[in-house]
């Protein structure tokens, strides 16, 4: 295991404050034991590229969390992971996040697309796989620069699989826009 890379694999029952105080991370990857308050204390881990955290399914719970403020201080953050966290909304704070590429917000019941992405930079994809995303707004979608969204199991992905959905769909694939019915997690990271 290198230095600046922490993976940890078995389900955690609370972020250890211990974790924060290892300000050279580059990469951590955490997995959590059902639902855990996730501690506001990002803002040390100022060399993270990439922050991966999941919960465990359980389908019994259906508490909700916002993102930690902290999260949005990572301003070298290319990769984020936030699955099955039971986050409602897309967080304005996400527009600090200036390098971020790669956005997976899958399990979470988000319903509604926050205009933010417009002011993300670099990002290329998100992830909003088994949302509860109905759809995303075409003035929006007409102020963005090319991206892929991947919506399996989400009404909204469901909708495009109908006639006016498929023009829709190609409408924005001219102006490299993509809508992916698939999940790029089902096929490894």
């Amino acid at each position: 295991m290198y230095q600046d890379h922490l993976q940890i694999s078995y389900p955690l029952s609370s972020i250890p404050e211990e974790l924060f105080a290892c300000s050279k991370l580059v990469n951590l990857d955490i997995v959590l034991l059902s639902y855990t308050d996730i501690p506001d204390s990002f803002n040390s881990l100022i060399n993270l590229e990439s922050l991966s955290i999941k919960r465990n399914y359980d389908e019994t719970e259906k508490k909700t969390r916002t993102l930690p403020l902290s999260i949005s201080s990572l301003k070298k953050l290319q990769n984020l992971t936030l699955s099955n966290l039971g986050l409602q909304e897309f967080d304005a704070s996400f527009k600090n996040l200036k390098k971020l590429k790669t956005l997976d917000l899958s399990s979470n019941p988000i319903k509604d697309f926050h205009p933010v992405i417009l002011e993300m930079d670099n990002i290329e994809s998100i992830n909003l796989s088994y949302s509860q995303i109905q759809t995303i707004s075409q003035d929006l979608l007409k102020k963005l620069r090319p991206i892929s969204f991947y919506l399996s199991s989400t009404p909204f992905g469901e909708w495009l699989q109908s006639e006016k959905g498929q023009q829709f769909y190609s409408f924005y694939e001219a102006k490299q826009i993509y809508f992916n019915n698939d999940n790029p997690n089902e096929y490894g990271d």
